[in-house]
């Protein structure tokens, strides 16, 4: 909810309690480095979540499951610095580390995914996230594994020799299982992705009915959310050959980002705006987004 005052206060003071189990402060210092990231306090995101790695490098066990959650969280802060090295460094285990757990190497291989996606390595991200995925779906964590479905089918989808009834029929479960537990969130992203699918293989009316229900399901979140699913309907017009949509949903999209005021999350947003408007040759207006993502970047 953008409180970032309070959240930050919480985590400290069940760090600082003396009772508070092991596990449960390393949990806690894996959410105030997320906290601190989602904040723009990239610096004390990274010192908090170091520090912790540091004094687990120096105990004699620890929860591998935790210690892979802190991992992964940090880095995605080194993502949000460009530090690709020691991003993805994070996500591989410690040579001394002990046997890990099913959950701990899925969360490893799912924040590789993240890195290598973000570095542009984009079938090296789709074979990690793949991996991540066949081991959720032993874990009987449903919810997880139609998040993760989705994300690997967007990945495949980048490949020129995708696997349409592959990527199909994940996206299919995936919205079944977001129906069948109304989480409208989770449901947009898919209807959006399948969206995309579906410009691919040709299938213009159904691509332009998810995008219609991805935009209603929106309405009524925050703006910052509504604003991205705006945002990736225009990309989705524009993919579609409808110019005046996605000309129409650019400037939605930018009223909402402009009205809700500086946050760091929205830079992503911006940059895919810069990237649609690039792709229709307004690149004035493509300049006009990229420094908005810049100055939320700080760059």
């Amino acid at each position: 909810e953008g409180e970032f005052a309070g959240a930050l206060a919480g985590l400290e003071t069940l760090l600082e309690t003396a009772t508070t189990p092991v596990a449960l402060k390393l949990r806690a210092t894996s959410a105030l480095c997320r906290c601190y990231r989602y904040a723009g306090d990239l610096q004390s995101s990274i010192v908090v979540a170091e520090n912790a790695l540091a004094s687990l490098d120096q105990a004699a066990v620890t929860d591998s499951e935790v210690e892979a959650e802190l991992r992964a969280t940090l880095a995605g802060t080194y993502c949000e610095t460009g530090d690709l090295n020691r991003a993805l460094d994070l996500t591989y285990a410690r040579d001394d580390e002990p046997q890990q757990s099913p959950w701990s190497v899925a969360t490893q291989r799912w924040a590789r995914s993240m890195v290598l996606q973000r570095a542009g390595r984009l079938a090296e991200a789709a074979t990690s996230a793949f991996e991540a995925l066949h081991i959720h779906r032993t874990l009987d964590q449903p919810r997880t594994v139609a998040r993760m479905q989705n994300n690997a089918a967007w990945l495949a989808l980048q490949a020129q020799d995708m696997d349409a009834g592959a990527i199909e029929l994940m996206l299919l479960e995936s919205e079944n299982a977001f129906r069948e537990v109304s989480a409208s969130v989770d449901l947009t992203f898919v209807l959006t992705t399948r969206a995309e699918y579906c410009v691919r293989v040709h299938d213009l009316e159904t691509a332009r009915a998810c995008v219609e229900e991805a935009l209603r399901l929106a309405s009524g979140e925050d703006v910052g959310f509504r604003a991205r699913i705006t945002a990736a309907a225009a990309q989705i017009y524009a993919s579609m050959g409808d110019r005046e949509a996605s000309m129409t949903h650019l400037l939605v999209a930018r009223a909402l980002l402009e009205d809700s005021g500086a946050k760091r999350s929205a830079a992503a947003t911006w940059n895919e705006m810069a990237a649609t408007y690039g792709a229709l040759g307004q690149t004035d207006l493509q300049i006009v987004c990229l420094r908005a993502a810049m100055d939320l970047l700080n760059l």
